[in-house]
């Protein structure tokens, strides 16, 4: 479904009074030990920020917590979210990657493991630097940054850090539109260029390794 222009932050006081904290409790309560399907979890959410929704998703990444085969069906629900606020579409995502299963436990864990994190990072959370997110053309840029983010999570490279850091881009940039804070916004995008950087040095790395191999094939073969 669209609309006519891009959304603001969706998220306000009036929208959502309780605090990022009290909000994944609540969740935790309500799919304690379950194993769920990513459309329960935005029926959980129905009516709440998307930011909110991209922040829940991104959190197994954003702390060192075991998430085998998740980050590639989680990435580019991240991305999709992103990419359709940014282009002005209320977001939509396939019935194939609604019907993936999060693992029983799954978010216990992750909300668990994520709970002091969180609550740290909301002390410092509050409205400043409102040039970062006045205008809309603003806010869709921040979108397609947490878009690119998600896209290099849904990267299944067995390669440390290449989900942590981009994760870390996708939380700071959500969790700065939902409090209108522009120095979070800021300080997501530094860590979204450090991300782009160590993907080109990893894509680097192994284009070189690649081209020396095929060089020491054609010399064994010329013996």
């Amino acid at each position: 479904m669209a609309i006519d222009a891009a959304p603001e932050p969706t998220t306000s006081p009036a929208v959502s009074p309780r605090a990022l904290s009290a909000e994944l409790a609540a969740l935790e309560q309500s799919v304690a030990g379950k194993s769920v399907e990513l459309r329960a979890v935005l029926e959980a959410l129905q009516g709440r920020a998307y930011e909110l929704l991209m922040i829940l998703l991104v959190l197994p990444f954003a702390v060192p917590v075991a998430v085998p085969g998740m980050s590639t069906p989680l990435g580019i629900a991240i991305c999709g979210i992103a990419l359709q606020l940014a282009l002005g579409r209320l977001p939509w995502l396939p019935r194939r990657l609604l019907a993936a299963k999060l693992p029983a436990g799954f978010l216990d864990k992750v909300l668990a493991a994520t709970r002091g994190v969180v609550r740290y990072l909301e002390k410092f959370l509050r409205p400043r630097m409102p040039g970062l997110t006045r205008s809309r053309a603003l806010v869709g840029l921040h979108l397609w940054g947490i878009a690119l983010a998600g896209f290099l999570i849904a990267l299944p490279l067995p390669i440390p850090f290449t989900n942590m850091i981009p994760g870390w881009a996708v939380l700071l940039i959500a969790m700065g539109l939902m409090e209108r804070d522009g120095l979070f916004i800021a300080a997501g995008h530094v860590v979204l260029v450090i991300s782009v950087a160590y993907f080109a040095l990893i894509g680097g790395s192994a284009q070189h390794t690649v081209e020396w191999a095929i060089h020491w094939v054609q010399a064994w073969l010329a013996r």
